[in-house]
């Protein structure tokens, strides 16, 4: 009997492998790294030397086909395989890799999840990425719309609260991210903060950090996913800050929604959001629209299910995409 069948090439990284944490429920799915499908430390540093956007700017590595059979390992059976992709592993959606996958797996379907705006990627060829997948999923509606991709919200799952036992310090607001195109945004809320006298941390990884404050503890270094979220059970309320032209939902709200805390948000579309509600969500444009003593009023908060951004949902989702697509609907 047929079945379908789901193979998700997550990165080997904190911020893909939580969010999609409970695809460890979900029947029929396997989850392979997102290099090459080996345990053999010497294949992959031979993997990504040759992979290397680096390496090939100085010379073009030849023999790129012959690593194709290492990324899944998989049996080719007669069931319906959905194979899906995240855009950490642009350097693999190549026509020549799609036109394996199609011939060793004659009836695949290979799906292109686009995790950040298109407008973000350094380079990114979108007829190459159009031929290679069968679908291609952004959480950015006005990416959709613009590239006519199909829009679906970003995934995430709770974890179990054995995971985040934390012995950080109880802090008003927590801040996380790389600076992008917000860094004087990011500067400025520091400084509002600090006068406000309100406890606070920001992580942001690639900003030259000034000295210490006094109520804002700054990190330049990148942390891992889970000692974030261990922080977040000590937070009362997350800051997100869009990048230009952003309007879907990060991490930042699907966690607020997912551990029950506030959230800023600069994103005047959460406006429309099934789970809106005024009394938890505070938009924002400027640091002086900060609400000071609700920052700090510590309360219950309840933003409702994170059900219809879990993996199965995904999952469900696409199936039912291709059930369409197939009977020609």
């Amino acid at each position: 009997m047929k079945r379908d069948r789901f193979v998700f090439f997550l990165p080997n990284e904190d911020y893909y492998k939580i969010p999609y944490y409970g695809l460890e429920n979900e029947k029929n799915v396997e989850i392979i790294d997102a290099l090459i499908d080996s345990n053999n430390k010497l294949k992959r540093a031979a993997y990504l030397f040759c992979s290397s956007t680096k390496v090939n700017r100085i010379m073009k590595i030849p023999g790129k086909k012959l690593w194709f059979p290492s990324f899944c390992r998989i049996q080719a059976t007669d069931d319906r395989i959905f194979f899906v992709f995240f855009d950490a592993q642009l350097r693999k959606y190549t026509k020549d890799y799609r036109i394996f996958l199609k011939k060793r797996y004659k009836n695949c379907r290979i799906i292109l999840f686009l995790t950040d705006l298109v407008a973000s990627f350094r380079k990114i060829d979108l007829d190459e990425i159009r031929f290679f997948a069968d679908l291609i999923l952004t959480y950015e509606l006005r990416d959709a719309k613009k590239y006519e991709f199909q829009y679906y919200p970003d995934v995430y799952s709770k974890l179990p609260s054995t995971c985040l036992k934390s012995e950080y310090p109880d802090i008003s607001l927590l801040f996380c991210g790389y600076k992008k195109n917000r860094e004087d945004m990011i500067r400025h809320m520091v400084d509002f903060l600090e006068r406000e006298t309100i406890c606070s941390e920001f992580i942001v990884p690639d900003l030259d950090i000034q000295p210490q404050r006094a109520w804002v503890r700054l990190w330049s270094n990148r942390i891992p996913y889970i000692e974030y979220l261990k922080k977040l059970q000590k937070t009362n309320c997350i800051l997100e800050l869009e990048q230009e032209g952003a309007t879907g939902y990060t991490l930042r709200t699907l966690e607020a929604l997912c551990y029950g805390r506030k959230l800023i948000t600069n994103n005047k579309e959460i406006k429309n959001a099934s789970f809106y509600n005024e009394s938890f969500i505070k938009i924002i444009d400027r640091a002086e629209d900060l609400d000071v003593e609700w920052i700090k009023r510590e309360e219950e908060v309840s933003l409702g299910d994170i059900g219809e951004f879990t993996p199965g949902r995904l999952i469900a989702f696409i199936q039912e995409y291709f059930d369409k697509r197939d009977r020609g609907l």
